[in-house]
């Protein structure tokens, strides 16, 4: 590994930083949603990101969103994808709704 090469662990380290603060900005909505909707809950922003990752890499010339990086989005679609496993790990042997 190179000197200052990034590392992993870094980038989960921010990552979890990240989410602390924006999960307090939005009162844990993520969360109360898939409680409330079920598990398809989860689907709607991982759907959302995986729909301004596929505008920002095929329309590099001029992407529709251009507040938000390609690293930006990344970031939120692991964070929601962490969080959902976050969630499945703290109901288990709870009743998860997939509805």
């Amino acid at each position: 590994m190179e000197k200052n090469e990034v590392t992993f662990k870094q980038i989960a380290e921010e990552l979890t930083d990240l989410q602390a603060k924006k999960n307090a900005d939005y009162d844990n909505a993520y969360m109360k949603d898939i409680d409330k909707y079920g598990m398809v809950a989860s689907l709607i922003p991982l759907n959302h990101k995986m729909n301004r990752l596929d505008n920002l890499v095929t329309k590099v010339e001029k992407p529709m969103v251009q507040a938000e990086s390609l690293e930006d989005t990344f970031l939120d679609l692991a964070g929601y994808a962490i969080m959902a496993v976050q969630y499945i790990r703290n109901k288990k042997g709870k009743k998860i709704s997939h509805a």
